[in-house]
């Protein structure tokens, strides 16, 4: 089933529009950040063909800020032991499994 996709003015990062969907904010440095752009795109489930939430369509300055901090972020990553490394990566799984059911229920 094929889809277009079309961008849209955003109404609110931080809460559902009244049909239920939420946009989704940039998060950038730790932080998630309004958008300085006024569009946004449709985020799909696959499985259901249906609108799940929008995310923005990132300005260049935002993109741009968004590497850099990644860029600086990758030195300190790597330095970080594997066995920490790991460790992070155990927790995070650890957490989707303990709440599977609700994240299930997020994107039905």
């Amino acid at each position: 089933m094929a889809h277009t996709i079309q961008a849209t003015r955003k109404t609110s990062v931080k809460s559902p529009s009244s049909n239920g969907i939420g946009n989704v904010p940039n998060f950038i440095n730790g932080k998630f950040i309004e958008p300085a752009g006024l569009e946004t795109l449709p985020v799909m489930n696959p499985s259901l063909g249906q609108q799940i939430g929008r995310v923005p369509l990132s300005t260049s300055r935002e993109i741009d800020e968004a590497a850099r901090s990644a860029q600086a972020a990758l030195s300190s990553w790597s330095a970080t032991p594997i066995k920490e490394r790991s460790q992070i990566f155990y927790r995070y799984k650890t957490l989707l499994e303990k709440n599977l059911d609700e994240l299930a229920l997020q994107i039905h």
